[in-house]
């Protein structure tokens, strides 16, 4: 009697038979079941030439008779949205025993919109569309062809589509009539678009369910859902409206940026853009990036005008993401946050002024024109004083004036902010204002308490309360009225005509009771202590230099090597080497490796070497970017990437 084979043997099955399907001519090759993948495939040409086309496989073998069984695969959510990731396209295969046949999709092409919330799965439905047949190897070779067009081809216009309605009918029309309508409707955009046959499309326009999908091969599609809800005036006009959009939102997002916006404002599609936000949203990023930056700019206007200032937050704070190097962008938001207010003011809107205030006191300390940021802040909470009760005005604030050296109000500010609501991440902040303020003593104690309660503790305050918890019991100083021109001077008179030697400590010792953090001092101090072969001092001394000033590529590589021949202070070389990175990034690197060398230590480099690389690989580069906040329903401002946040997981 046969017996029913075990899951094992019918996965090896399912291998076996789908390698049978496909060409002789293409090289399959097993996989080591990476999060599922079990085959990958290579195409090679007639001649035996490799294309250098690959696309992976996962097996889902089943040995049952039910249609709606095999019919079915239930994924891990988490596996689908790893596998759209890839750059590898990723092919599943339905291997049912009872039929011996096979059902594929591109995982690409699996729309997760109704998947549950907090779902962890998701069930694929496949049809008998999906069934493998003589042709399935050849489109699979159209597919992956036009894939690679996708990502690497330069576009011309009129873009070729293929149209496909899956249901009977749409808003009670046959599928055929509402087919040949659309077509139609669409020769409207035939200066950018051009209906033609599946096979030489490099989209796919796709009728189902009662939604709407344009398709690239293989990227990120778009789709539009509940069609059946929609008016009927004008059905078919906004539809083709929306598979332009659709095309363009695809090649926005694969980063193809200028040929999507043309597609938006020459196809005369921007007005649509202000009556659906959620469109706008979805490719305001790739318009701002693309030549049309200044028309992407005046659609952000008009549909703050047009909208409540909550609907439009997302738009709002989605060009907080402006902040590059690009000088044009730049100024183009500027000039927006500038119309913003000029309409508070006409409306004579107190609380849109303050908070148009308060976007651009975000703007000017983003580029580092503290005057004019400080003269925002201030304007802001005049106009509206609501800011005054929340705990990230004054913080911010208070970052201005830090980086404009004005430490003792930043340090007030600090802890106004704190008043209102804890935060771990600005206590470290305001212990730097109280160190660089003169008061040392309390300094520690607050980065004591910042350690205590960050989760991820920056190591830059952790290697400060190292130096001066060290330097200051030596030194025994808790406070000091600092006098940075009066140590300036002092220190550059006395040294204007000499070099420093063994009885220059005395020297060192009067600059920093002056100013206890001239870094000079602590430099020179650290060299003169090498002299001594006394290195643990000479380390503190020079990492205290590295931390008042982050630029001095020298005191951080004498910090690094003495922390590394230090027993004492070998466990602060991870911290030392992540902070110098941060603030000197490559440059660090190179003058490092390059003293190891001429210093006669090039069997360091290696080991060094694959040491940093996993210190930094766990910290990747901090972005910044200009805050945004908008007045919510509840009459609490709102952060714009807490909204983007919140919208995502929608």
């Amino acid at each position: 009697m046969p017996t029913r084979p075990n899951q094992h043997d019918l996965e090896d099955i399912s291998r076996a038979k789908f390698r049978l399907c496909l060409p002789r001519k293409w090289v399959v090759r097993d996989k080591s079941n990476d999060y599922g993948i079990d085959l990958e495939v290579e195409i090679f040409d007639n001649d035996g030439n490799s294309t250098g086309i690959f696309f992976w496989v996962q097996l889902k073998a089943t040995d049952s008779n039910k249609p709606k069984r095999i019919l079915n695969v239930s994924f891990s959510l988490d596996t689908l949205n790893y596998y759209k990731t890839l750059d590898v396209p990723v092919l599943l295969a339905r291997y049912s025993a009872n039929l011996d046949s096979f059902y594929i999709k591109w995982i690409s092409n699996i729309d997760l919109f109704f998947a549950k919330k907090n779902a962890e799965s998701f069930r694929i439905k496949l049809n008998e569309d999906n069934l493998w047949s003589t042709d399935t190897s050849s489109s699979i070779e159209n597919y992956l062809f036009k894939v690679r067009a996708f990502k690497y081809g330069n576009f011309a216009f009129p873009i070729p589509i293929s149209i496909h309605v899956n249901q009977e009918d749409v808003k009670g029309e046959l599928s055929s009539i509402f087919h040949n309508k659309l077509k139609k409707t669409l020769n409207k955009f035939k200066e950018f678009v051009l209906v033609t046959k599946s096979e030489n499309a490099l989209f796919s326009v796709t009728f189902e369910k009662n939604s709407l999908i344009i398709a690239p091969p293989e990227f990120s599609g778009c789709w539009f859902h509940n069609l059946d809800k929609r008016k009927d005036e004008e059905f078919i006009e906004g539809l083709s409206a929306d598979v332009l959009i659709g095309i363009a939102i695809c090649l926005l997002n694969a980063n193809k940026n200028d040929i999507g916006a043309s597609i938006i404002f020459k196809a005369g599609l921007s007005e649509r853009l202000v009556m659906r936000q959620e469109i706008f949203t979805s490719v305001f990023q790739g318009l701002l990036n693309s030549s049309y930056q200044d028309e992407t700019i005046e659609i952000a206007g008009k549909l703050l005008d047009n909208q409540s200032m909550e609907a439009t937050a997302v738009t709002q704070l989605n060009i907080a993401f402006l902040a590059n190097n690009n000088k044009s962008k730049i100024k183009s938001y500027e000039k927006f946050l500038k119309q913003r207010l000029d309409k508070a003011v006409n409306d004579n809107k107190n609380v849109s002024i303050g908070i148009c205030h308060y976007n651009l006191g975000n703007y000017y300390s983003h580029i580092h024109e503290f005057t004019f940021a400080v003269k925002h802040y201030n304007l802001c909470r005049k106009y509206a004083p609501i800011y005054l009760n929340h705990e990230y005005y004054f913080s911010e604030l208070a970052s201005v004036l830090f980086r404009s050296e004005k430490y003792s109000i930043s340090a007030t500010l600090y802890k106004c902010s704190l008043d209102i609501k804890d935060n771990s991440k600005v206590k470290g902040l305001f212990g730097d204002a109280l160190m660089f303020s003169g008061r040392y003593k309390q300094a520690i104690s607050t980065f004591e308490e910042y350690l205590k309660q960050a989760e991820n503790p920056i190591d830059e305050f952790f290697l400060k309360l190292i130096c001066l918890k060290a330097l200051c019991t030596k030194f025994e100083i808790e406070k000091q009225t600092r006098k940075e021109k009066d140590a300036l001077k002092y220190y550059e008179s006395v040294f204007e005509n000499i070099n420093v030697d063994d009885d220059s400590f005395d020297i060192f010792l009067k600059v920093l009771d002056l100013d206890f953090l001239y870094h000079s001092a602590w430099y020179n101090m650290g060299e003169l202590l090498i002299r001594k072969n006394l290195n643990e001092n000479a380390t503190i001394c020079f990492l205290m230099s590295a931390l008042i000033n982050h630029g001095d590529i020298e005191a951080w590589i004498n910090s690094t090597i003495g922390s590394m021949s230090s027993e004492e202070y070998i466990k602060l070389l991870p911290s030392i080497i992540r902070t110098a990175f941060f603030f000197n990034k490559e440059d660090y690197l190179v003058e490092l490796y390059s003293h190891l060398e001429s210093s006669g230590q090039k069997e360091m480099i290696f080991d060094l070497s694959k040491f940093i690389d996993t210190i930094l690989s766990v910290n990747s580069e901090k972005k910044e970017r200009p805050t945004m906040r908008i007045l919510n329903g509840q009459n609490r401002f709102t952060e714009i990437d807490d909204l983007i946040r919140k919208l995502k997981d929608k």
